[in-house]
């Protein structure tokens, strides 16, 4: 699945009720390569978001087919959170968060 590391930004792993919500998100679209082959699947993204302005600085494909794979990234480094709290931007900088995209054929 290609490099996806982010410790070289030491971020606050990706956790349950960190208190950041999802401002806004896109839908990716359907690749036509997969499209071409028939293919659905789901994919999972890791994402490396800035807890000061919510924004996501760098996406990869951690599971599922390599064919969603910039399609999911894409949307993945639209997604815009909410700033995290002050108790969390004291002890970090970046968050991870991880999003799943189910892709269905259209």
């Amino acid at each position: 699945k290609g490099e996806c590391v982010f410790s070289k930004s030491s971020p606050m792993k990706a956790q349950r009720n960190h208190g950041s919500l999802v401002i806004s998100t896109t839908r990716p679209q359907y690749p036509p390569e997969a499209k071409e082959r028939a293919v659905e699947g789901k994919v999972a993204v890791r994402l490396l978001v800035n807890v000061r302005t919510g924004l996501v600085e760098q996406a990869c494909l951690i599971e599922g087919n390599e064919v969603f794979a910039p399609a999911a990234i894409e949307a993945g480094l639209r997604i815009k959170f909410d700033p995290y709290s002050y108790y969390i931007q004291q002890k970090f900088s970046y968050a991870e968060e991880i999003v799943t995209y189910q892709f269905t054929k259209p």
